[in-house]
């Protein structure tokens, strides 16, 4: 799971999320950051403990990334039923990227340089009228893996 969200914090284990399955971002102007977290829960094989490097980045539709986040290795011993996977919450701290104009832009993550899982979102200027700024919904799908 990799969405964008309204909050999202880690605690002793549990990942807490609120408004989860954002894909449409609205903002009065451009550039404007992206003022929301990305929440995933991943989910690693059964074993014994491994080293694993997680890696984000974020662009628009055939540009550059705007952003690239690297998080420092994080081991995983196996859980309490060694045969089951592990699940481990992570909340990137996205909120103060900068998107730098209307328009579609995809959010990837990678685990060990493999991408896991991806996210699309539409920014969009806030329109003047806030009944056209009701919902969430696009024809797209929320989240695709490669």
């Amino acid at each position: 799971m990799f969405l964008l969200a309204d909050a999202a914090t880690v605690r002793e284990g549990l990942l807490n999320i609120l408004g989860l399955g954002i894909n449409i971002v609205r903002r009065p102007e451009f550039p404007a950051p992206l003022g929301l977290p990305l929440a995933m829960l991943l989910e690693l094989s059964p074993g014994g403990e491994e080293e694993h490097e997680i890696a984000l980045s974020i662009r628009a539709e055939h540009d550059p990334p705007i952003a690239e986040i690297s998080m420092t290795t994080i081991k995983v011993g196996p859980g309490e039923v060694p045969s089951l996977p592990s699940y481990v919450p992570v909340v990137l701290p996205t909120q103060m990227i900068m998107l730098p104009r209307p328009g579609r832009y995809r959010a990837a993550v990678e685990i060990d340089g493999e991408v896991v899982a991806a996210v699309v979102f539409d920014a969009s200027l806030l329109a003047s009228d806030p009944e056209k700024d009701q919902g969430h919904a696009t024809a797209e799908p929320l989240v695709s893996s490669e």
